[in-house]
């Protein structure tokens, strides 16, 4: 895969699990046409041309995009904050061997810095689905992102691409798509766990890999108002967005019946007038949440053979790995080369387990082939299930080459 397909992979994840209508997403990108076909050719080449696909202002391919549509994705390096000083350490990792093919930031920087509140109406369908209504979610989210625009015209946007661009680093952000993938996420979680209270909650986000690397570094998951034997009711998740919306909102998130909201942080002049407004708030942590949904992202790359070395505050967890029921173990197979075996978990009821094995041959291996096959006794040929009666969950061992041999004999 190039570099700049990976790229438009993950956009069009997070396009994918956004939350507005597809007609919406849609409209957005005609409407980017319509602007385009109607300027004069001298300005035409101005024009960010990302705007004909990308909804999404806050992720941009700032620097080698045309160079990115020919070079392999095969090792990048993506952090949450990317400065000059991460792009200088992408080159001495280089110079001392490493590959590194592009750098990767999560915030924005170079071209979707100083616009990425337009991102911003993507909490007008967030509150809408709470029951705000649509006209007063579209009045409270358009008077916080006009005032966020004001504020971002002083940056020095291109520090970091400028850096890049020297050391001739492809450097790209995805934003909004990755948090829309932790948005969808944390919604899901939320409605499988079903947390009474508000500890309940803090239980939930600690089972996440992300969250419990946080907490060693004193950044736990945390109720910042509210009691843990407080109940939740109705709780409003909120990771995407681009920014924290206006503290006016919380008012009509009372009136929609919202007692309890989940965000990666909050402002704080929101405590105040969340309390007085009946509603708990509880912080998921900035830099967990946003490695989830980098993760999530990362997981689709790494199907497709790229690895993702994490730095500036992402930590890499892959799903693909530990997700109980897609476990991936290396297996050697009598008389071929090394494969990986993928044991998908069909049906858990006693000991009549149904085990779909997916076998995929390593590189020139091209042959691909799926065999149903049954548990018998526990055992399978090449991979030994162990069936605990307490846990109901599938354990695959490795074994050698010879014993391998000597079983399937």
């Amino acid at each position: 895969m190039k570099i700049y397909d990976a790229y438009r992979m993950g956009i069009e994840a997070g396009m994918a699990r956004d939350l507005r209508p597809g007609s919406e997403v849609e409209r957005i990108l005609d409407d980017a046409r319509a602007v385009y076909d109607s300027l004069p050719e001298d300005l035409k080449e101005l024009y960010d041309e990302e705007r004909l696909w990308n909804p999404y202002a806050d992720s941009r391919f700032s620097v080698g995009a045309e160079k990115a549509k020919e070079l392999d994705a095969e090792r990048m390096m993506w952090g949450i904050d990317i400065t000059s000083a991460e792009v200088l350490l992408a080159d001495r990792l280089r110079e001392k061997g490493q590959r590194i093919d592009a750098v990767i930031a999560h915030h924005p920087l170079g071209t979707s810095k100083t616009c990425f509140p337009e991102v911003m109406m993507q909490m007008t369908a967030m509150f809408s689905s709470m029951g705000v209504p649509e006209e007063k979610a579209y009045e409270l989210v358009k008077e916080r992102m006009e005032k966020v625009l004001r504020g971002m015209q002083g940056y020095n946007y291109n520090q970091a691409a400028d850096a890049a661009r020297m050391l001739d680093i492809p450097l790209f952000n995805i934003h909004a798509p990755a948090d829309n993938m932790v948005e969808e996420f944390m919604v899901r979680k939320m409605k499988e766990d079903d947390p009474s209270t508000l500890q309940d909650i803090i239980d939930s986000l600690m089972k996440e890999p992300e969250a419990r690397v946080a907490a060693r570094c004193n950044s736990p998951p945390i109720i910042l108002l509210g009691r843990p034997e407080d109940e939740c009711g109705k709780i409003m998740v909120k990771m995407n967005g681009g920014t924290s919306f206006s503290k006016e909102t919380y008012e009509a998130l009372a009136d929609a019946g919202v007692k309890t909201i989940i965000a990666m942080h909050y402002p704080d002049d929101h405590y105040e007038t969340a309390q007085k407004a009946g509603i708990n708030l509880i912080i998921s942590g900035h830099m967990a949440s946003d490695s989830i949904g980098v993760n999530l992202i990362c997981d689709l790359w790494e199907k497709e053979g790229i690895e993702v070395i994490p730095c500036s505050g992402f930590t890499r967890f892959s799903r693909n790995r530990y997700d109980v029921e897609d476990r991936r173990c290396e297996h050697r197979r009598p008389g071929g080369p090394r494969a990986y075996v993928r044991v998908h978990v069909q049906q858990l009821q006693g000991l009549h387990e149904a085990v779909r094995c997916r076998a995929i041959g390593h590189r020139d291996d091209v042959r691909r082939w799926n065999t149903e096959l049954r548990l018998q006794d526990g055992r399978v040929p090449g991979v030994r299930q162990e069936l605990s009666d307490r846990s109901a969950a599938v354990r695959t061992c490795r074994r050698g080459h010879r014993r391998g041999r000597k079983d399937s004999d």
